[in-house]
């Protein structure tokens, strides 16, 4: 883990600042059948080191927002 110095509070942290965004695009994305999960899989592989976790995450929310 890498030691990150804020210039101002923030509500949550930067990871979930980051992270949920990415969560939501990915979940509409998935609900509107835009894409499916296999390729969010795809992109994510290409742009981060631990997919599992947000991979998990994002079927969570679909599941959620299918009810």
């Amino acid at each position: 883990m890498v030691a990150l110095s804020l210039h101002k509070e923030q509500p949550g942290s930067i990871l979930n600042s980051l992270l949920v965004p990415l969560l939501s695009a990915a979940t509409d994305l998935l609900v509107h059948e835009v894409v499916d999960m296999e390729t969010i899989v795809a992109y994510l592989k290409g742009h981060f080191i631990d997919t599992g976790t947000l991979t998990a995450l994002i079927a969570d929310r679909q599941r959620l927002q299918k009810g």
